[in-house]
């Protein structure tokens, strides 16, 4: 619990506020920055012990996905859009320096999204259990409308736990019981209505070509028995990215940054080094 302690002592929690909605975010550590973006059904909790790691060398940043964007709709075919520029604005906003932006599932596709608008100020991309193009079948896209309609969070379904554990506990086996524990009461936050509505716009989105356009550094993290993220989803990633590094991290599933953090760190830093001048930072670990 170390990490999680110096986090809540540490870190500095905030909001930011515009026109379109709210985020609220941390920020800890100085440095260059690394902004996190989480996936569905998720938050900002999700990159707290990789920035226990990091922020002793690096500004970590982590935002937590709005429930709602104003002026986007459950049936707006540009949702993705409305979503990437709030983070935009955020980072014009309260950043105000070039970034390395770390994506997770669903966040890699705001990062992709982000860094082909705004290839000046993001430096590089690291994506984990990422993809560019994935359609939903006919199960997925039904839950996922389901799902849009309940304005009620994960903590109300009393499977919750359960159903998580058939998919991802195998990869928290032998690790510390909180990390778990901690990604159960963040899902249990999420709000049902927001999910689905990300869920149906991710049978829209085909960032194939933005991904080939970008011509800066990217690193792509994998777990080797992601149950999300099957193999023909990850080939159509890396063929997006031909040049990006890749790694697959043995034993780990879709959900790295809270059973895998160690493993994770040693391979950001190593990148990152690569992506920063090497005469403002030596090494994060």
């Amino acid at each position: 619990m170390e990490d999680v302690n110096r986090y809540l002592k540490l870190a500095t929690l905030d909001q930011f506020k515009s026109s379109k909605g709210k985020i609220n975010y941390f920020s800890w550590g100085q440095g260059p920055t690394i902004v996190f973006i989480h996936g569905l059904a998720d938050s900002k909790e999700a990159f707290v012990f990789i920035s226990s790691i990091l922020s002793h060398k690096f500004r970590c940043i982590g935002l937590d996905i709005p429930k709602v964007v104003l002026g986007s709709s459950t049936k707006d075919r540009n949702l993705l859009d409305s979503y990437t520029e709030f983070i935009k604005d955020f980072i014009e906003t309260k950043v105000k320096s070039p970034v390395v932006l770390f994506g997770s599932s669903f966040g890699s596709t705001l990062s992709i999204n982000l860094a082909s608008q705004t290839s000046e100020s993001v430096l590089g991309l690291i994506l984990q259990g990422g993809f560019v193009y994935r359609p939903l079948n006919f199960i997925e896209r039904s839950s996922a409308f389901l799902a849009s309609l309940f304005p009620f969070n994960g903590g109300t379904f009393p499977y919750l736990e359960f159903v998580m554990k058939s998919q991802h506990y195998e990869a928290f086996k032998g690790k510390p019981s909180y990390r778990w524990e901690r990604l159960v009461k963040s899902v249990s936050k999420a709000y049902f209505s927001t999910t689905g509505r990300l869920a149906a716009a991710i049978n829209q989105i085909d960032l194939r070509n933005k991904a080939l356009g970008f011509q800066k550094p990217v690193l792509l993290i994998d777990g080797e028995v992601d149950p999300l993220i099957g193999p023909q989803v990850r080939e159509t990633l890396y063929n997006a990215f031909p040049d990006g590094e890749k790694v697959v991290i043995k034993g780990g599933g879709h959900l790295l940054p809270y059973s895998h953090p160690e493993e994770i760190a040693v391979h950001m830093a190593a990148f990152l080094n690569k992506v920063f001048p090497s005469d403002r930072i030596l090494s994060a670990l």
